[in-house]
């Protein structure tokens, strides 16, 4: 590629396919008044540190453990309550068709129970039975585990660093 080529051809496309036209001589795109240079590479670092966390914790999982599928519809009806399964569905970006299986599953083996809304007797709640909450406390405790004995080699500090970051990233999760 030739520094020298003229934006829009042959210089190969900017980030997020924009051409390269769109960057400063900075060399970062044009963004929103204020924004820190700095919030692309602190993305870039937790996008790559949550994903190889999140296999890892996964890893961590007992055999025979519920699907992550599962483990999400029991840890949303354990924060927020009983739900609708719509409710359900938008909270993990999915279709509530796309949990039928999932949900009926968690209701024949005891894990959920449906019970029709007290304020509308027409929509159906997804509320978690006491064996679904020992169930996720069971998931929960594997992971939970693995993770308490990784932080032995951080320092007190660090530990701390990553208290406040797993706050925030809970924060970030429930944006728009």
């Amino acid at each position: 590629m030739n520094s020298s080529s003229a934006p829009g051809t042959g210089g190969g496309s900017g980030r997020h396919g924009r051409e390269p036209e769109a960057e400063t001589e900075a060399g970062t795109e044009a963004e929103r008044p204020g924004r820190d240079p700095r919030d692309r590479e602190i993305a870039s670092v937790l996008r790559r540190g949550t994903t190889r966390l999140g296999t890892r914790m996964r890893a961590e999982r007992p055999p025979g453990a519920l699907s992550g599928n599962k483990i999400g519809v029991l840890g949303h009806l354990h924060r927020k309550g009983p739900s609708t399964a719509g409710a359900v569905a938008a909270a993990s970006f999915q279709r509530p068709q796309s949990l039928t299986r999932v949900l009926a599953e968690l209701e024949r083996d005891g894990l959920i129970v449906r019970a029709r809304g007290e304020r509308d007797g027409r929509q159906v709640l997804l509320a978690l039975t006491e064996q679904g909450r020992d169930a996720l406390g069971a998931d929960m405790r594997a992971r939970d585990a693995w993770l308490t004995g990784a932080l032995d080699s951080l320092t007190a500090t660090e530990r701390e660093v990553l208290r406040l970051a797993g706050a925030l990233m809970e924060r970030l999760a429930e944006e728009p």
